[in-house]
């Protein structure tokens, strides 16, 4: 390939999402329902069918909502706000493309292609680091062809109904029209207050300067939202709570054994399933999976189900140690998941080696 021709599939590529495809939830079960990617996309980009989720770089325009819609950080565009401090108040300030705001070179920065393009890892990020508002300078998203995706206020109205839960500062979101912004903006860092020229504030500038540096957050560190946020002692308010139906679950272990971030666990030493739901990212692979949909999960909800009991038995048809709830005492449980579904010895027999 020539110059020229490698030149155009990197133009063509620009603003493409980065995809980490050990974290796809299509990368752990077949039958995975997600289609997040696929339904935040406004070019139709994304396509999901029976083989294949692909992306057509060609009819990406880079807007980055599908990046915010993925549950388990399986995308990424190098899309940061600008850090910077107001009133002792960490800022971060954002503008979109189709905001009117003449910005220098070094405010550059702070433009990204869609607001509505930052998910709910990064908020719980930004929060971890300080982050209590954000100000945005924004289009009219109601008039914009990449509407109708899930907006920033919404997700960060979900995270304060969590934060509010937890007795915790919630994050605000001011939307300024564009010369407004600009003068917030220009007004707020280090430059901002006089300088205090004493060693203790020296320490200090130094500190607020490297505060007011845009920060992005490693993907090798991605963790899930809820584990960024404050923990929740008494609360039960989470991003997403993952529920178990006792009267339903049959204790196959399928739950805890898909869940990429043990958010669904198996408690060894007390036989027991635990849920930690400050862990879950709502992806459904639980759900997916389970086959007497036992399980669901709640959205900015209570964990009412935290634990379930079991205890393990020794199949009576082919030996085989297994779980099934403490509550059952059925006959029908002296057998395993597999040999359950059958009759006898030979009918299971003739499944594996048919």
């Amino acid at each position: 390939m020539g110059l020229r021709g490698l030149i155009g599939r990197v133009q063509d590529s620009i603003g493409v999402p980065e995809v980490f495809p050990e974290r796809c939830v299509h990368a752990h079960i077949e039958i995975a329902s997600c289609s997040r990617c696929v339904d935040a996309c406004p070019r139709d980009a994304w396509t999901l069918d029976d083989e294949a989720l692909a992306i057509d770089a060609a009819c990406c325009d880079g807007c980055g909502l599908c990046v915010g819609a993925c549950p388990e950080g399986a995308l990424s565009l190098p899309l940061e706000p600008e850090l910077r401090s107001a009133n002792r108040t960490l800022v971060g300030f954002v503008c979109c493309e189709h905001s009117r705001v003449e910005l220098t070179d070094k405010e550059a920065a702070t433009r990204v292609p869609c607001v509505h393009a930052f998910g709910f890892d990064r908020l719980a990020a930004w929060y971890e680091k300080g982050v209590r508002r954000l100000a945005l300078s924004r289009g009219e998203c109601a008039q914009c062809p990449r509407g109708g995706a899930e907006t920033i206020d919404t997700r960060v109205e979900a995270l304060n109904r969590v934060l509010r839960g937890r007795d915790a500062e919630p994050m605000k979101v001011a939307v300024i029209d564009g010369e407004h912004w600009l003068g917030f903006l220009r007004a707020t860092g280090p430059q901002a207050d006089a300088p205090d020229l004493s060693r203790r504030g020296f320490l200090r500038g130094m500190l607020q300067a490297a505060e007011n540096r845009a920060v992005a957050v490693p993907e090798s560190a991605w963790k899930p939202p809820g584990v960024r946020l404050p923990q929740p002692g008494t609360a039960t308010v989470y991003l997403y709570a993952p529920q178990i139906d006792l009267e339903s679950c049959n204790g196959c272990d399928a739950c805890f054994r898909v869940c990429p971030q043990a958010a669904l666990q198996l408690e060894s030493t007390s036989e027991a399933y635990t849920i930690a739901a400050e862990r879950c990212t709502g992806c459904g692979l639980c759900v997916d999976l389970c086959e007497q949909d036992a399980v669901q999960v709640i959205e900015t909800g209570a964990a009412k189900t935290k634990r379930v009991e079991l205890k393990t038995r020794q199949c009576r048809v082919c030996g085989v140690r297994f779980h099934s709830p403490a509550k059952d005492t059925d006959d029908d449980y002296a057998r395993c998941h597999v040999c359950a579904r059958t009759q006898q010895r030979r009918g299971q027999l003739y499944q594996v080696l048919d």
